[in-house]
């Protein structure tokens, strides 16, 4: 199935886009209506995906802010438009996980703090 999608991807983008987009327009509003369910009452939200490999990006950090970017901008926002932003400042870091197979299992205190500095980190500045 991924095979297919990145083929999609890179054939039939406008598809694609209009796939992502409608996907998050269902998040923005599942998640519009719990944030004003949950006012006050909400600790911690997260949203993700799986963008990576054993050996890295699925994909170009092009591609990823071509097809990605701009949804995940829109996600935070609504998210910051309920309160998180006060107490987070204005700023979101999304990071790459440790490497659960090699590294945590078998590396040294000290190479684990050095794999976890190699990690790729994006500041997302949110208006």
């Amino acid at each position: 199935m991924m095979d297919s999608y990145e083929l999609q991807r890179m054939l039939k983008p406008e598809l694609i886009r209009t796939l992502v987009d409608r996907l998050t327009e269902f998040y923005l509003e599942l998640n519009e209506r719990l944030f004003s369910a949950l006012k006050g009452r909400i600790d911690v939200y997260y949203f993700g995906n799986d963008f990576g490999s054993q050996n890295g990006l699925l994909f170009s950090r092009d591609m990823w802010r071509e097809f990605f970017f701009e949804n995940y901008r829109r996600l935070i926002g609504l998210a910051h438009g309920h309160g998180p932003k006060a107490d987070f400042g204005a700023d979101l870091v999304f990071h790459g996980a440790i490497d659960t197979q090699g590294v945590l299992p078998k590396a040294s205190e000290e190479q684990v703090a050095e794999h976890a500095g190699e990690l790729w980190f994006v500041r997302v500045r949110i208006p």
